[in-house]
């Protein structure tokens, strides 16, 4: 997914229910809203398009609207910092260049991700999934259209992943070429759509009938997060030097946020790591190992004690309070006496 850009965003959040009778009374607090409501969002972006996020302003209930900064931690003296743009290009009244409190919110992801949606295929057949991956990564949508056509593509390769369950898949799409001809105008050429689905039923024609119906599915439930981040290394060490390298260079970004005259506090009020390991993202394999390198390096960057011990836990002396809350430490609370 592409990330948001350095800039100020002002857009609303609310309550979204996907057939809501227009003759329902309007929620007016959140405890009204029935138990099929999601949150959604009215910030046309790619980032929450791909999210499935993205709805008309009128269709939010309860909306708040949020201003969102993305940037790195600036300096008191920027000038975006003293008065910030927002991306209509009007200035934000919000006081950035006042001091403020500030969370540091680390995902052991970002570290060495994983994409669930990729793995349960590529574990099944990983030329089926390589394929897979390709044709829905080299598609192409116009900006201003962003939303309409990433929705058409999704529809038009599930009629044509479905086309792949047949035997003969050459006799299945004839009743399809409507939509194989949609499909390849996503492309830049009409003959690179041609050549990625012909790499995709190649593929599938390889697999038994039971595994070829199994990729299709998981393919089809797969389209709308086939384009997170997932890391591909070719052995555990590569993956774990390639991870340790980030956390060396997170650290030394720390450090030097830390040094600098910015407008946070020296400090984060409070740090919090995400293992994201249950949905699948983070490698069980690895997240404990990266959590302890983790701690470690929070300790060296925000703890006063000077104690070098490997985390937190060990060093009696710390000013870091570290609460586990996953597994058996489930439902563990902050001591803030």
């Amino acid at each position: 997914a592409d990330q948001i850009q350095d800039g100020l965003y002002r857009y609303n959040v609310g309550a979204w229910v996907s057939q809501r009778n227009a003759h329902d009374p309007i929620p007016t607090t959140f405890v009204d809203l029935p138990e099929e409501a999601i949150m959604k969002v009215d910030f046309r972006h790619k980032y929450y398009y791909e999210d499935n996020t993205t709805v008309a302003p009128d269709e939010l209930i309860l909306p708040k609207e949020v201003t969102l900064y993305v940037s790195e931690l600036p300096a008191t003296d920027s000038e975006e910092a003293k008065s910030p743009l927002l991306t209509d290009g009007s200035i934000s009244d919000d006081d950035t260049t006042k001091e403020q409190e500030w969370i540091l919110d680390i995902c052991l992801d970002y570290f060495l991700c994983r994409n669930p949606w990729f793995d349960e295929i590529d574990d099944i057949d990983a030329e089926f999934a390589a394929a897979f991956v390709a044709m829905v990564e080299q598609a192409r949508f116009s900006p201003s259209q962003y939303q309409h056509e990433y929705e058409k593509f999704q529809q038009c390769m599930t009629v044509v992943l479905r086309s792949v369950l047949h035997i003969n898949v050459d006799d299945s799409i004839s009743n399809d070429d409507e939509r194989l001809t949609i499909l390849q105008q996503f492309y830049e050429a009409s003959s690179i759509g041609e050549s990625l689905f012909q790499r995709l039923t190649e593929t599938a024609n390889k697999c038994s009938d039971v595994d070829r119906s199994k990729l299709v599915q998981l393919a089809i439930d797969a389209l709308p997060s086939v384009t997170l981040p997932h890391d591909r290394y070719v052995n555990d060490d590569e993956a774990l030097k390639s991870a340790t390298m980030q956390i060396e260079a997170m650290e030394a970004y720390l450090r030097g946020a830390r040094a600098s005259s910015s407008r946070y506090r020296a400090e984060p009020m409070m740090i919090t790591v995400a293992r994201s390991t249950d949905d699948g993202f983070t490698p069980k394999e690895f997240v404990d190992i990266l959590q302890r390198r983790v701690l470690g390096m929070v300790q060296r960057v925000f703890c006063r004690c000077g104690s070098n011990m490997p985390h937190p836990i060990s060093c009696k002396g710390c000013c870091l309070n570290t609460v586990f809350d996953y597994g058996e430490w489930e439902g563990s609370e902050l001591d803030l006496r």
